[in-house]
Parts: C-alpha cells; sequence; structure tokens
C-alpha cells in the first residue's frame, strides 16, 4: 500500500513539472531594453542594410531555434543569439516606426518603448536606417573587485545605470559580463586584455572607471 502511494505521488509530480513546461510561464520571453549597438561600423554602402540592435530581455535561447525579430512587423535580417537576455538584429528595409517584437516557441514579446526610422548618417538613402530611442541615463562606475587579475578572472563592477549594458571593455578588449541588476556587472577578463580602465557602454553612451585594472 505505501509503495503504491509512491508511485502516485511520483506521477502527481511529474504532470505538475509537465504541465508547468506547457504553459511556457517559466521560459517566457520579454524584451527589457533595445539600443542600436555601439560597436557597429557598416562596411560597405550596398551591404548597409540597417542598423544593428540590441535587444536585452529573457528566454532567447530555447528549443525551436533563432527567435523570430520584427521591427513593427517587418521581419528583421541578421539575426543572432547572444545569450539567453541579449539578442542581435538588424532593422530591415521598409521597417517603419513602432515597436520590436520577439517571437519563440513560448509566445511572443512585444517591446514598451517605440523607435523611430531615419536615414543612415553614413551612407544616407531610403535603404539604410537607423533607430533612434529616447535618451537614457548615462551610467556610472564607482568600483570594480578585484583591481587585478589574469584571463578568466571574475570582476564585479559597481555603479549606477547599468540596465541595458551592451558592452563591457577591459582596456580595448572586449569581455563576455553579466548585468546583474542597475548597479552591478559581473565580467570576465578576456584573452589579451591589458593594462587599463573598464569601458561600460549603455544606450546613454560609454564610461571608463576612475581607475585602471592590472592585468597579470
Amino acid at each position: 500500500m505505501r509503495a503504491r502511494w509512491y508511485r502516485t505521488a511520483a506521477s502527481a509530480a511529474v504532470l505538475a513539472i509537465l504541465a508547468l513546461a506547457a504553459t511556457g510561464s517559466a521560459f517566457a520571453v520579454t524584451i527589457t531594453t533595445f539600443t542600436p549597438t555601439t560597436d557597429f561600423i557598416p562596411e560597405e554602402a550596398n551591404n548597409c542594410v540597417g542598423t544593428q540592435i540590441t535587444i536585452n530581455g529573457t528566454g532567447f535561447v530555447n528549443d525551436g531555434g533563432t527567435p523570430v525579430v520584427q521591427f513593427n512587423g517587418a521581419t528583421a535580417v541578421d539575426v543572432s543569439v547572444g545569450s539567453d537576455v541579449v539578442l542581435y538584429a538588424r532593422v530591415p528595409q521598409g521597417a517603419t516606426g513602432g515597436t520590436i517584437t520577439v517571437t519563440t516557441p513560448t509566445g511572443t514579446a512585444t517591446s514598451t518603448a517605440t523607435y523611430t526610422v531615419v536615414p543612415c548618417a553614413s551612407h544616407g538613402g531610403p535603404t539604410n536606417i537607423q533607430l533612434v530611442t529616447s535618451t537614457a541615463a548615462k551610467a556610472s562606475i564607482t568600483g570594480f573587485a578585484p583591481t587585478k587579475g589574469k584571463t578568466g578572472t571574475k570582476v564585479t563592477i559597481t555603479g549606477k545605470n547599468f540596465t541595458g549594458t551592451t558592452s563591457v571593455k577591459f582596456g580595448s578588449t572586449k569581455a563576455t559580463f553579466t548585468a546583474v541588476s542597475a548597479t552591478k556587472i559581473t565580467a570576465t577578463v578576456p584573452a589579451g586584455a591589458r593594462t587599463g580602465k573598464i569601458r561600460v557602454t549603455t544606450s546613454g553612451g560609454t564610461v571608463l572607471s576612475t581607475t585602471s585594472f592590472i592585468a597579470q
């Protein structure tokens, strides 16, 4: 009788897990912020389809493959997943101002902010477009620890307005990072990093640490 009760309880637990997965609530896709990718430089006029956009949120990694990104209904090109919380997409020809949507097997998320399409300053012409979004508060770096380390060292950067961070660099070398909160970023010292200031880029611009990180 006791063994039969255990089997029933285990079956109920499995069914509960399956039901949760079916709802998609545990893995729902969301959009928190989006901004033009500051490191993007158009190569040639005939390749400049549009500006590359960094989209921050959740649920971008899934079993259904690359998410579908749309700019006011126009499907984006060159979509790539940076991580479960970072997605990159290039604005397609024919896009008009509006919201951004990201669709995965768990559902569709729509940005709360909107964008405006304007001519691309670098090349001009109707097929070259960029995004103009509302001005964001500029970030600031108040400190980081440890202050020195070798490749692979985890560094905690503290400050403010880190939400929507698109890039972290040790000197001029890009690092992998996670924006834990608006006041904290964890970053990994990249290979080839040299002693220099830490740079954090958000939609509000790029800020530098007051002191240098010492690469060992």
